[in-house]
């Protein structure tokens, strides 16, 4: 929401841990300058929001001190399914200063809580099907508790929020560090290849906690977006359902891969199915929703892309290529910084790793 010439640490805030990230130039490279995660106990959100702002906070203020970061100034996103964005059409002639007493006059048509209730913001994107005299405007809102509560967790930690992103946008920016591998792997890229690379649709899989987002974008662009019910707990509660373990027991054999030896067949086979079938459902609903009936390929991110052979479940029964989305391939790392860890981890640090590298762009 606010632009600085600043660097500032990535935040990811999920339900079930925090990540933080520092990302510098290096020469031509990007560098991973500082990374940590730290685990959250279950249930401590609800409706996308903390309700111990204290606990998440002390999690926070280890994963920045382990860290090893220096920053203390942060971005951080809010969860796509708790914010409302809209595209309209507005005249060409309309300046920001314009385009801002319009929506503060027309709010109520395109956000359903009063202007007092919510934060909001807007970006410009291009010729509009209107007419061409007209032109898109992205608008963004997001209640003033969901903003409030990520503000005082990263406040409690000694932290100052400077930006309020949504992961829609964070995984837009990791996404442009995927594309050309995923697309052009070993290929100089030309204006020609950018040009391409713009009629290509993807699914990126956010395989969360207890959801599993699907974004899809055009190009880099993100245009639809829709949550599924499942998640990681579901993996976690049918290995505790069929061993008969509790959750925390079920959670440590996930951890040390501690498992039966017919865990896979089993118990994670259904659940890659489960995943799938829920992945091709929000494909449907984003294929009813336009002139595309298909998509080019799936990147894999969050907690699933920890889970051995999702991605090729994915492929075999949607159709296309999949792939784990680890954006750090053509990074350097600093001396503190475990490249086996990050490299493991990439996937869990898709949206913090967008937090970070906005602030190389101000």
């Amino acid at each position: 929401m606010f632009k600085t010439k600043e660097r500032f640490l990535g935040v990811d805030i999920s339900p079930s841990s925090v990540k933080v990230m520092e990302i510098i130039r290096k020469g031509k490279r990007l560098q991973v300058e500082a990374c940590a995660i730290e685990s959250l106990p279950e249930g401590i959100f609800e409706d996308h929001k903390p309700n111990d702002v204290e606990q998440v906070a002390m999690a926070l203020k280890q994963a920045v001190k382990s860290s090893g970061t220096r920053l203390r100034k942060a971005a951080v996103a809010m969860p796509t399914a708790g914010v409302i964005m809209r595209t309209v059409a507005m005249p060409n002639e309309y300046d920001e200063t314009a385009i801002e007493d319009a929506l503060e006059v027309d709010a109520a048509q395109y956000i359903p809580f009063p202007i007092d209730d919510i934060y909001m913001d807007f970006e410009p994107r291009g010729a509009s099907r209107t007419g061409r005299d007209f032109r898109d405007v992205m608008i963004v809102a997001a209640r003033r508790e969901l903003v409030d509560l990520r503000r005082d967790v990263l406040q409690e930690a000694g932290l100052k929020c400077i930006i309020a992103d949504v992961e829609t946008y964070a995984l837009e920016n990791t996404f442009r560090l995927l594309s050309s591998d995923l697309y052009f792997a070993g290929e100089e890229l030309t204006d020609e290849h950018m040009s391409r690379l713009n009629t290509i649709r993807t699914a990126v899989v956010d395989v969360g906690a207890y959801a599993t987002s699907l974004y899809v974008l055009h190009g880099e662009r993100a245009v639809f977006s829709r949550d599924q019910a499942i998640g990681c707990s579901t993996l976690t509660q049918a290995i505790a359902d069929t061993y008969d373990m509790t959750r925390d027991q079920a959670l440590l054999a996930q951890r040390s891969s501690d498992l039966p030896a017919d865990y896979e067949p089993t118990v994670l086979e259904p659940f890659r199915h489960s995943v799938a079938e829920q992945v091709s459902g929000a494909l449907q609903f984003y294929y009813s929703s336009g002139n595309y009936n298909s998509i080019d390929s799936i990147v894999l991110v969050g907690g699933g892309g920890m889970i051995e052979g999702l991605e090729r479940t994915l492929s075999g029964y949607i159709g296309v290529p999949s792939i784990i989305g680890n954006p750090f391939n053509n990074f350097t790392t600093a001396k503190r910084v475990n490249r086996h860890g990050l490299m493991r981890d990439a996937p869990l640090y898709a949206t913090a790793c967008g937090l970070a590298i906005r602030s190389l762009d101000q």
